[in-house]
């Protein structure tokens, strides 16, 4: 039993050696890799692929009008080489989600909205607005 104790006991003091000794000394040495330092807050440019492929984003809202813009604002300032569509299902909105989503769609043709007449549920958009992503055309792109 003791001896079980002392294996215990040697077994801690190791982990905790390793924890504040080794390990700060093997990053500290260069043992480690280590990644390119960047500048905080920058983009670093990376090269595109040569074809990238299509892209669709599922949405769901329901009565969002206070944040509706900012977060279509958001998706509108994705950067990607590849189609990029948004298929926004609103799920029988009563506020002025649709009338944001129209006007949104009318300036940017990525967005596709879908309005429903009765409510399904969140699950239920996505899996619907997933068949429509489905039936799209494809494009030849993997």
């Amino acid at each position: 039993m003791t001896v079980l104790l002392v294996l215990v006991l040697v077994i801690c003091l190791l982990a905790v050696a390793h924890t504040y000794l080794f390990y700060p000394w093997w990053v500290i040495s260069g043992r480690g890799r280590r990644m390119p330092a960047t500048e905080p807050g920058s983009r670093e440019e990376r090269p595109l692929p040569p074809s990238a492929p299509d892209v669709f984003v599922l949405m769901a809202v329901h009565n969002e009008e206070t944040v509706l813009e900012d977060k279509l604002t958001s998706l509108a300032n994705q950067e990607y080489p590849g189609t990029l569509t948004f298929l926004i299902g609103s799920d029988c909105s009563t506020d002025r989600t649709n009338d944001i989503l129209r006007d949104w769609h009318l300036k940017d043709a990525r967005f596709r909205p879908t309005f429903f007449t009765s409510r399904q549920g969140k699950p239920g958009i996505i899996n619907q607005l997933a068949v429509v992503a489905g039936q799209a055309p494809a494009t030849g792109s993997v």
